[in-house]
């Protein structure tokens, strides 16, 4: 198959309710696109065009994102983080692979010593988000992949949660360190305002006049944490990873 998304549903079952209202979302504009699930939990059923694969690694939920970029069945893969939303047709998105191996939009600037984080600019240079990731299974993309998932991969369990020491961190350090030059990877800088745009960024967005443009929302909405809540109540992973976060918090 040339082209298909992936998503991973890992941590808890909760982020089903999440892939439900992405997967919906997709749907509305890609109709026929196939998409494939990687998960741990039992994915609903029914779900037209989709093929669910199950996860047997035993390691930890934020480094199996890694472990499954390279899995993918497809030519051409675009990775959607679970908390995303389509609001237009992919095809213009995957034309902008083209030639190159890999592609990945910019992070946007905040201030995150504050609660919540304040936001400061659309576009952090050379620092990228890997919420949504656009690739095609080349040889230099191979290689990075096992650069990413071995730095990854050794990384201490007990010292990593979201936005700390996850896959995202390791991305950047590796990009910052020249990994994407060494293993001659043709890499593409996807606009982040159509491509992957957060929630902390649409205020601007509206104010430049651009929310029209934006073809893939990263971020959690209400009809999302309906969904996770629901999926979560019997959930004793998602109830453990709310006091694992509480914790972090008062540690500061």
């Amino acid at each position: 198959m040339k082209r298909g998304i992936i998503y991973l549903a890992s941590g808890g079952r909760s982020y089903l309710g999440e892939l439900l209202t992405s997967f919906q979302s997709l749907r509305r504009f890609e109709p026929g696109l196939p998409v494939t699930v990687f998960s741990r939990f039992s994915v609903p059923g029914g779900l037209a065009h989709c093929d669910a694969r199950p996860i047997t690694s035993h390691e930890h939920p934020l480094k199996l994102k890694v472990l499954t970029l390279k899995e993918s069945p497809y030519e051409e893969t675009l990775f959607l983080d679970t908390d995303t939303t389509v609001r237009g047709s992919l095809s213009p998105i995957f034309d902008l692979l083209g030639s190159h191996d890999f592609a990945a939009a910019n992070s946007h600037e905040a201030d995150w010593s504050v609660q919540p984080a304040r936001f400061v600019k659309m576009v952090k240079p050379r620092d990228y988000n890997t919420g949504v990731l656009l690739y095609r299974k080349s040889v230099p993309m191979l290689k990075f992949l096992e650069k990413w998932e071995k730095a990854v991969r050794a990384q201490n369990e007990s010292d990593m949660w979201a936005g700390h020491n996850c896959d995202q961190f390791y991305f950047n350090k590796l990009v910052k360190e020249g990994a994407l030059e060494a293993c001659g990877v043709d890499f593409l800088e996807l606009d982040n305002v159509i491509c992957n745009a957060r929630g902390a960024m649409l205020p601007e967005i509206k104010r430049i006049g651009r929310l029209a443009e934006v073809r893939i929302l990263h971020h959690r909405t209400r009809v999302m944490k309906t969904r996770k809540l629901f999926y979560s109540v019997t959930d004793w992973s998602t109830i453990r990873e709310i006091g694992i976060k509480a914790v972090n918090r008062v540690r500061g």
